[in-house]
């Protein structure tokens, strides 16, 4: 699978385990087809580095953080993936909390 331009800082699996999230510092979310390795989009809403990407049990929604200045959290519609939420300017110690509460 190749698409990001920087490393990959984390990436989540859909509950049925077909389709693959990825976030990098390269200020990208990858969402991925696991069985074709074939890129199923691109959000480049972030203006930082992806710290963290969970998808929600449900599988219906896309959650990533962004540390350095853009310090947000966006919560996206997996299958169309379309913002629904953004929570802004987080303190850098709440980011990856906040991602666990938000997809358990």
């Amino acid at each position: 699978m190749k698409g990001h331009t920087g490393i990959v800082r984390s990436i989540a699996i859909s509950p049925d385990g077909k389709i693959l999230v990825s976030g990098s510092p390269d200020k990208t979310v990858m969402v991925w087809d696991v069985l074709t390795g074939q890129s199923l989009g691109t959000i480049t809403d972030h203006s930082d580095w992806v710290t963290a990407v969970a998808i929600s049990p449900d599988g219906k929604h896309l959650v990533s953080a962004s540390g350095g200045s853009d310090r947000s959290i966006k919560i996206w519609d997996l299958s169309t993936l379309e913002l629904r939420q953004t929570i802004s300017k987080q303190p850098k110690f709440l980011i990856l909390p906040l991602v666990k509460i938000a997809t358990s």
